[in-house]
């Protein structure tokens, strides 16, 4: 069973606000993929508009699906950051593409980070998420152990997690209280 959610899908906690990407985020969403700094550990992207939108276009088919979802973050109306969840099956998915502009704050960075998972989680009602991290993003996969992520298995380049909603759900308000981030 796919977890569908509505076009129109909008979402706020942590002081953002979130809705599903459109064509109109192309060149926020571009920014951000062709920015050396922050895309060295995803997929790389060219910084192409024409094939970003064509891109999109066959993403927006698997939205539709309810196999695939990409977010984006705003903090006082101004795009703040992106993530999607893909490959979304019974009751996992992956996240990635996490992606948030240098210009954040770092606590609102890791907001989107904690309504990411409150969609995955009680929006789409995935009970176990499953994704790799580059071992060179140390600061990454060392935030994701310690909000409960397992590892389960490592390649050459990459680490492979899984989060259960359940250890999730154990590390999330003392985390929360350590960053002085509220809901």
């Amino acid at each position: 069973m796919l977890h569908k959610i509505d076009s129109d899908f909008s979402f706020e906690a942590f002081g953002l606000k979130v809705r599903l990407v459109n064509e109109e985020d192309t060149d926020f969403i571009l920014s951000l993929r062709t920015n050396t700094e922050l895309s060295k550990y995803i997929h790389q992207t060219e910084k192409d508009r024409q094939k970003q939108l064509e891109w999109f276009r066959e993403y927006k088919k698997r939205e539709a699906e309810g196999r695939d979802y990409y977010f984006i973050y705003f903090k006082n109306d101004k795009p703040i950051g992106v993530n999607r969840i893909y490959n979304i099956y019974e009751y996992y998915g992956t996240p990635g593409s996490w992606l948030c502009s240098p210009d954040n704050d770092p606590i609102d960075s890791m907001s989107t980070y904690f309504c990411a998972r409150e969609i995955y989680y009680n929006v789409l009602m995935l009970d176990l998420l499953v994704y790799d991290v580059r071992k060179a993003n140390k600061q990454v996969w060392k935030m994701h152990k310690m909000l409960g992520a397992q590892l389960i298995g490592e390649s050459e380049i990459d680490y492979y997690f899984a989060m259960s909603k359940d250890n999730y759900m154990k590390k999330k308000d003392f985390v929360l209280k350590m960053l002085n981030v509220t809901e």
